[in-house]
């Protein structure tokens, strides 16, 4: 879990909450209009605890949201482990920094001051793009399907036989 920002401010929000499930790599981002502790914890509760569970670790550098009586309660309360990145050293928690550089420069490549309406498209671009270390997307582990993308006229039909194959091993 970490912070991008601040941003350029947009209907109140300037700050970006991002978290990344170290497994299959799936990535979420909220906007926030702020950094304290409360507004952290509702946006992680309301993205990532809601829709797919508390998490059993939680990784942070140690900013100082992440340092608070109530931003540990909370840990506690949902029972995750915390893990704190090395002071002053960002690649200590690489795989979220590196997604940090993925998600911001999505945002530059489109004409729009308002980033926090392209994020939703962004964020769809990168769950479906394959991960050269994983050889697969991140939209396909959680989901167990190719996810067809608007514009898209044709399904590869070697995605298709990948698909059939899935089915098959799950009714098995």
């Amino acid at each position: 879990m970490d912070i991008v920002g601040p941003l350029p401010m947009v209907k109140g929000y300037k700050y970006v909450l991002t978290m990344i499930d170290r497994y299959t790599r799936w990535p979420e981002a909220v906007s926030i209009a702020g950094m304290a502790d409360k507004t952290v914890v509702n946006a992680s509760y309301s993205t990532w605890v809601a829709r797919f569970c508390a998490p059993a670790t939680v990784t942070t550098d140690r900013a100082s949201q992440f340092e608070t009586d109530f931003f540990n309660a909370i840990t506690n309360l949902v029972d995750a482990q915390r893990v704190r990145t090395t002071a002053y050293h960002p690649a200590s928690n690489g795989m979220i920094e590196r997604w940090h550089r993925s998600l911001k420069s999505a945002i530059m490549c489109h004409e729009n001051d308002s980033w926090i309406d392209i994020l939703p498209t962004v964020l769809l671009g990168l769950r479906t793009s394959i991960k050269e270390d994983i050889k697969t997307a991140t939209a396909e582990l959680v989901y167990g399907t190719y996810l067809r993308l608007p514009g898209e006229l044709v399904i590869d039909s070697a995605r298709m036989e990948g698909q059939e194959v899935y089915s098959r091993n799950l009714r098995s």
